[in-house]
């Protein structure tokens, strides 16, 4: 088992490393760029990328390992539903209309934007898998919640060079080491193409998009409500609503620059 593991990591690092270049290069030369924070325009959505390394991954690691088949398939074809609506709110998405209570606005006055439709496949897609692995309703309403929460958690912080990356990092590490993870091979693709793409995120070279953001906290989401208690669970939940109700109300990057710790964290590696 452990063999099979490695080999799916080495595989999602090859997989990446040609995926990003050709993506890179096609993107460039057919001018599909987008400012950056700093206003300079680089290729986005990356996280195409990330996408079709999970599912060719997948499919080989079903082959390889004996994993719940079900599981996989859910989670595959879910987060294609999110990957597509994200792509359409990096493409046509108003960038002007922030957080959830933005987008809420915005429809009580008749205006449908990507963001909502977004949200809505979100929920949908949550609640579809948690439909399946809950049993019972409070677990069904944790898991969905969870999940929802997830999918917009690190595109909360994909506002800076390295910041979505290195927190998927951070998040991933504890989920490989716990001896309750299940079907970490998921887990294990995401590091293969987080390794490579970190260094060139850093340099601000290229960006994630919301398809990467929102696939990659779909990708955590998943691995946890699959693999932890009800209790971890509930704190988690916890977080993740303190951490969103913040976002509403303040600048992830004034508090983060704030704060010496997470700062260095933030600036390591630009």
């Amino acid at each position: 088992m452990f063999q099979e593991r490695i080999l799916i990591l080495i595989l999602s690092v090859i997989l990446s490393h040609f995926l990003i270049k050709i993506f890179y290069n096609l993107f460039k030369k057919n001018n599909f760029l987008f400012s950056n924070y700093e206003l300079r325009k680089i290729p986005s959505c990356m996280g195409i990328v990330f996408v079709i390394t999970q599912i060719i991954t997948s499919f080989l690691s079903i082959m390889l390992i004996k994993i719940n088949c079900i599981i996989v398939f859910y989670y595959l074809t879910c987060m294609l539903f999110i990957a597509v609506i994200s792509l359409l709110d990096d493409l046509v998405g108003d960038c002007k209309i922030k957080g959830f209570k933005g987008h809420i606005l915005n429809l009580f006055k008749g205006n449908v934007t990507t963001g909502v439709l977004k949200a809505i496949t979100g929920f949908i897609c949550s609640f579809f898998i948690s439909y399946f692995i809950s049993t019972g309703l409070n677990e069904l309403m944790i898991n969905t919640i969870i999940l929802v929460l997830s999918i917009n958690f690190i595109n909360l912080l994909d506002l800076r060079p390295g910041r979505a990356v290195k927190m998927t990092i951070i998040l991933i590490i504890p989920l490989l080491l716990s001896q309750l993870s299940r079907n970490i091979f998921i887990l294990m693709s995401t590091l293969g193409f987080l390794v490579v793409y970190l260094p060139k995120d850093l340099k601000g070279n290229m960006m994630l998009g919301d398809i990467g953001a929102n696939t990659l906290g779909w990708t955590l989401g998943v691995q946890l409500v699959i693999s932890m208690d009800l209790m971890i669970k509930f704190i988690v939940l916890i977080l993740l609503i303190i951490i969103h109700i913040i976002a509403e109300k303040y600048s992830i990057s004034r508090i983060i620059k704030s704060n010496r710790i997470l700062n260095y964290i933030d600036q390591l590696g630009r």
